[in-house]
């Protein structure tokens, strides 16, 4: 373990809170992905206890996702052979307590014990530890070959490593999910088979059930469950269902634009300025008019950080293909094909969002001046003239 691994997750140990989960027996969301070559891939979800999330993280798939169930000599080892073959995703949803003015961090709904076991499961470098409890933003990646779990010794790391051959880790940080995930390649010297184990930690004291990001999140993972084999699946999911989500919030931003423009008598359509506002409609537009500009800053700082998302997976994902199974390969290319649809989807939104910064700005200008004039009691009234 390099020096600063070491540190953050000494660190982490240390000073990291934890909260309970709410009610009295509190559950967690777990999803799994299953496929094997020739098979339909499984998608799972269910809700566990605290205590068998870290076993859920530990089990290994056999064909089909499923255990053996017998038969015939040939049928049981055409099963095995394939069970070798299979890729897995496992992902464990924890949701994390907003910080208070007596503390500066947020905590994880969860407990120590099982959240550290959760770690070493998935064999997580542990500098992502020092993003998650700092609360980093962006895209991050970690490249190791080594057990990083706390409790290996010397020689059980090496006998780790060879069973389960290169590991990288991911962290992907937005305002509304941390989304931290190893990728576990099967190599000619691994017997296991290649698998993903993620977490996603959901902000903002949303629950899976409410929050409309989350929704998309599992919508886009279950269409594209069929890439499980790729190292870059869940990058790609984060992605699009991002901007999934994007699309409907600044809609409603520009709705709400468009609303105080005939309100303010900015607009063609809206009646004279006198007529329409009062102190307070003045005070909530200029409130609505601040909120649009920092979602636009908001929502300009993620896709900028999509886009690194996506220019890391251009960048990397064709490399040393001959070392790859075809199966990931396969998968791999699949999502590389429609990266170039993302990355337009994203620059149209920028573009529009340049657009409708422009107007909210406008807007915040006239809004306070109408809100000066009426404190001051200016007889001078503020022309409701659409510019040119």
């Amino acid at each position: 373990m390099d020096e600063f691994a070491q540190l953050s997750r000494e660190n982490f140990e240390v000073f990291q809170r934890y909260g309970d989960a709410i009610g009295p027996d509190p559950r967690h969301r777990a999803i799994a992905v299953y496929a094997e070559p020739d098979a339909p891939t499984t998608y799972v979800e269910k809700d566990l206890k605290l205590d068998q999330l870290p076993k859920f993280f530990r089990s290994h798939p056999t064909s089909s996702g499923s255990s053996s169930t017998g038969g015939s000599d040939g049928s049981t080892a055409r099963k095995a052979e394939s069970g070798a073959r299979t890729a897995s995703l496992k992902m464990v949803v924890l949701d994390s307590r907003l910080e208070s003015w007596s503390n500066s961090y947020p905590s994880l709904w969860t407990s120590k014990d099982v959240f550290l076991r959760l770690i070493d499961a998935m064999d997580m470098n542990p500098s992502a530890l020092w993003l998650l409890r700092s609360e980093y933003d962006g895209f991050h990646h970690f490249l190791s070959s080594s057990s990083f779990s706390s409790t290996s010794s010397p020689s059980s790391s090496s006998s780790s490593e060879k069973e389960k051959g290169s590991v990288s880790t991911f962290y992907i940080g937005t305002s509304n999910f941390v989304l931290i995930w190893t990728f576990s390649r099967r190599t000619s010297n691994s017997p296991q088979p290649t698998q993903t184990h993620a977490l996603w930690i959901l902000r903002q004291q949303q629950s899976i059930n409410s929050n409309a990001h989350a929704a998309w999140f599992v919508n886009v993972l279950r269409r594209h469950q069929d890439h499980v084999y790729s190292p870059y699946l869940l990058a790609y999911v984060a992605a699009l269902s991002t901007c999934c989500t994007f699309d409907g919030e600044i809609s409603y931003r520009a709705h709400v634009v468009r609303l105080i423009e005939r309100q303010t008598g900015y607009s063609q359509h809206a009646s004279s300025l006198e007529e329409r506002l009062g102190m307070q409609s003045l005070t909530v537009s200029i409130k609505e008019v601040g909120q649009v500009l920092n979602h636009n800053a908001n929502k300009e700082r993620h896709f900028r950080l999509m886009e690194a998302v996506l220019d890391f997976l251009l960048q990397n994902a064709i490399e040393c293909e001959e070392a790859r199974t075809e199966a990931e390969v396969k998968s791999t290319r699949c999502l590389l094909a429609a990266v170039p649809l993302l990355r337009t989807r994203i620059h149209a939104s920028q573009e529009y969002l340049k657009y409708l910064k422009e107007r909210a700005e406008r807007l915040s200008t006239v809004s306070t001046r109408s809100w000066q004039m009426r404190v001051g009691r200016s007889p001078k009234p503020l022309s409701g003239t659409v510019p040119a």
